[in-house]
């Protein structure tokens, strides 16, 4: 295997990360919707999913330092952005839960999502290992 640079060891962890979750969701979104509905329901689950996103975020924003280049750009976004949904769940889990809601509503969101997710994973993998 080769050297990976710290953010090119990020994008493939998020990479990997993004495919799987991606694939479930294109796979299963009814199991995603009632998964959706389950955790919001439970304040510990908010809290927890809050605390794992936002130490998440904060983990890949201490290692990652550098702006230039797109990989560099997408992997800083997804720390900040998973920064701000870890605060999110902690602080305002009713807020997330109905930003959520739009894309849980039906089988063709969830599996749009799921493209998405898919590209995302792809691109930061392949990125990582020079392939793009």
């Amino acid at each position: 295997m080769p050297y990976l640079t710290t953010v090119e060891t990020i994008a493939h962890i998020l990479g990997a990360f993004y495919i799987v979750i991606a694939i479930a969701m294109l796979i299963r979104p009814e199991g995603y919707r009632k998964m959706a509905a389950e955790f919001f329901a439970s304040a510990a689950l908010c809290y927890t999913g809050g605390i794992l996103a936002l130490f998440l975020g904060l983990v890949v924003l201490a290692l990652h330092d550098n702006w230039t280049g797109g990989l560099n750009i997408v992997v800083g976004i997804i720390g900040w952005l998973a920064t701000i949904k870890g605060a999110v769940l902690i602080i305002y889990p009713s807020l997330f839960e109905g930003m959520t809601a739009s894309l849980t509503k039906s089988d063709t969101n969830l599996r749009i999502t799921g493209i998405v997710a898919l590209l995302i994973g792809l691109y930061l993998t392949l990125t990582a290992y020079g392939k793009i």
